[in-house]
């Protein structure tokens, strides 16, 4: 075995352009071959002088210039003599240095050891050269594996255990768009991209250490911008007496199929994008704002961040929209968008949230600021003319504005909820408004509390009750009275208010917020009392005219209740207990959160109650058909969250195994299909 590493230039039979046509040349323990494919390749090594202890040559390819060159380095030299030298040694020769020779029609692996061991023991340079070099055997199977290899349209490169290349094919040098002479004796990592060549290194000691087959991805260093992403194989290359010498590596360009994937994950954001667009605005849709709130409301709860929402409300657009036409309406959205955008920041997020209204998601500012930025675009939208074509017209927008610190929300949708009460506001005291949640806005004038001052307000107040509670008693021995001359309606508005009070409960309303509903659900009805007898006593369906009179009794309620100052709170509600959150509902055709909360609940409770009561024209529904008419109408006719929380209630006071269990399926399917939080 050689006592140091041993490095020798192998050249032997030699085919212009071509690779050895002998099989691969291998090195291992103790020796180190180094391949050349030309006389120049070989000149140039000679003339490095960079430590080279031997060489392995073809006589065919030694010529007079190139043996003083070998001569001068004073190399050891292996000499291969071809057929046609075979009877005497050309007297070239006997001008080179120490010199050993193996006659190729002779030639095998133990008499090329043989010479080998020879020449290494006459130098001095070791004992036995256990070395690891394929017998260069002129056989039908290694020159068909040579050209196997040769004509692979893969990269297939050997390296030694260090990883150092000792053999490359024409397809990898194409790749590297360099020739076998510059890259052989390279570590094949410099071929590797370098945020890729540590995993590379160590996946391929693995495979020689631990034998493990690798398929890898990764991207070779080309002179091309991009490089060159491939997929390769890899493992371990054994000699004949199966000893470990290095790896066998196949490299496959995948470029093609990267640039497809790069152009189908292109393709798929494109998709995905537009399904979350608004198709005119180009905004945010009304799904994908939405989920925007839930996390923006999430991630700022969790960092403590301020959060600030608008929504803005472009009034009396369904009017604008019949008046003037579709064209004219798409064109005041857009140019409405225009202010929006121009008034918010970049990174400010802003959706299109229902035909009308647009929700503006505010981080990191508290609410004096977007109030700033809220009255910014209601005064840019009151001043400007909107024209399209020949028509134009002016028009304003209502915007309700709430801050996460003063919302006192648990939930996104509790934070949505409490933007569209602050709208409501807005749109109820004139519209062309920007109003805050928190109504006072803290510019109420604090007066110190005397004993005298205490003592007055406390009486005043005693009064306030005692009158309203007087008020309400007259009015519902009204309402008793009126329902009285139906039998079909008899206790209808108790009723009603019964089941609100429940429902507010479970939502978790203050009692002050539960007595108010109270209130309003027992007066919701007080207008019927203007709807004429025989429609109001019909013991038939009623016909569209006769309804159309009827769906007046909400605004004569409002009519008749609203001197009263101390149910100013309680009007809201009952003027729109029939409005729907898809729109269809009356008498102002409303939706979704423009319809007060209070009044959405009073809405299912006026329908749950309906539905269990006898009617001329049909029997009572069950139990059972009454809550799926309430869960299948849910989110069209009814609010999702409030039939929910009636179920609970429902389901908790049901004695009936049975029927809970009916129950308990029916609000586990209503939380599914609409996403329903169970926290109040």
């Amino acid at each position: 075995m050689p006592e140091k590493n041993l490095k020798f230039i192998c050249m032997t039979e030699y085919k212009p352009g071509g690779l050895p046509l002998d099989g691969l040349l291998l090195s291992g323990d103790g020796l180190e071959l180094i391949s050349v494919l030309t006389v120049d390749e070989l000149q140039e090594k000679l003339g490095q002088k960079n430590g080279f202890n031997g060489l392995i040559i073809s006589s065919r390819l030694v010529e007079s210039a190139l043996v003083e060159k070998i001569a001068a380095s004073a190399l050891p030299v292996l000499l291969i003599l071809e057929e046609d030298q075979e009877h005497s040694e050309p007297a070239i020769f006997h001008s080179l240095p120490q010199v050993e020779f193996v006659r190729r029609n002779k030639l095998d692996r133990e008499s090329l050891l043989s010479a080998l061991e020879d020449l290494l023991a006459r130098e001095g340079l070791g004992s036995e050269p256990s070395v690891l070099i394929p017998a260069m055997q002129e056989t039908l199977s290694s020159r068909f594996y040579s050209e196997i290899v040769k004509l692979m349209n893969e990269g297939v490169v050997a390296v030694d255990v260090s990883g150092t290349l000792i053999f490359m094919n024409e397809a990898f040098a194409a790749m590297i768009d360099s020739p076998a002479s510059k890259a052989l004796g390279l570590h094949i990592s410099e071929f590797i991209v370098p945020d890729q060549r540590s995993l590379f290194i160590k996946e391929l000691t693995e495979v020689i250490d631990n034998g493990t087959k690798l398929s890898f991805e990764t991207v070779l260093l080309t002179p091309a911008a991009d490089n060159m992403p491939v997929l390769g194989n890899a493992s371990r290359l054994h000699n004949d007496e199966n000893e470990i010498i290095g790896a066998f590596c196949t490299f496959n360009d995948i470029s093609g199929v990267k640039e497809k994937e790069r152009q189908l994950t292109s393709m798929n954001h494109l998709l995905r994008e537009q399904a979350s667009r608004d198709g005119l605005t180009g905004l945010w849709n009304h799904h994908t704002i939405h989920q925007f709130v839930r996390e923006q409301f999430e991630r700022s709860r969790s960092e403590d961040r301020k959060l600030t929402l608008m929504i803005i409300d472009i009034d009396y657009f369904k009017s604008i929209n019949n008046s003037f036409g579709d064209m004219f309406g798409d064109a005041v959205l857009t140019e409405v968008v225009g202010f929006i955008k121009k008034a918010i920041r970049p990174h400010d997020i802003v959706g299109r949230s229902e035909s009308d209204k647009f929700i503006v998601i505010l981080d990191g500012i508290d609410w004096t600021q977007a109030m700033a930025v809220a009255e910014k675009i209601r005064a840019e939208v009151a001043e400007n003319l909107f024209q399209y074509e020949d028509k134009s017209c002016r028009l304003t927008v209502s915007i309700g504005v709430t801050d996460l610190e003063n919302s006192k929300a648990e939930t996104a949708r509790g934070f949505l909820e409490a933007t569209g009460q602050a709208l409501l506001k807005a749109k109820t005291e004139g519209r062309n408004t920007v109003s805050y949640y928190q109504d006072l806005l803290h510019k109420q004038l604090v007066v110190e509390k005397t004993e005298e001052v205490a003592r007055i307000e406390k009486e005043l107040v005693e009064l306030a009750d005692t009158s309203k509670r007087l008020y309400l008693e007259a009015a519902k021995a009204l309402i008793a009275a009126l329902e009285a001359k139906d039998p079909y309606t008899k206790t209808h508005s108790l009723n009603v208010a019964a089941y609100s009070v429940k429902i507010a409960r479970e939502m978790g309303f203050s009692e002050d917020r539960v007595e108010m509903i109270r209130d309003a659900a027992q007066l919701h009805d007080i207008g019927k009392i203007a709807i004429p007898e025989h429609i109001l006593l019909k013991g038939d369906q009623l016909n569209p005219q006769e309804f159309e009179v009827v769906k007046k009794h909400p605004l004569i309620s409002v009519q008749i209740l609203k001197k009263i100052k101390y149910l100013e709170s309680e009007l809201p509600i009952i003027q729109c207990h029939h409005e729907r959150p898809d729109g269809r509902g009356y008498p102002g055709g409303l939706l979704g959160m423009d319809i007060p909360l209070g009044a959405q609940i009073v809405a299912v409770a006026d329908a749950f109650d309906a539905m269990r009561s006898l009617r001329p024209y049909r029997g009572t529904l069950s139990l059972e058909d009454s809550v799926e008419e309430l869960r299948k109408n849910s989110g069209t006719q009814f609010n999702p969250t409030i039939v929910y929380h009636l179920l609970k209630v429902l389901e908790r006071e049901e004695l009936k195994p049975e029927r809970k269990r009916f129950l308990q399926d029916q609000i586990a399917r209503l939380k599914q299909e609409h996403d329903i939080s169970p926290e109040r």
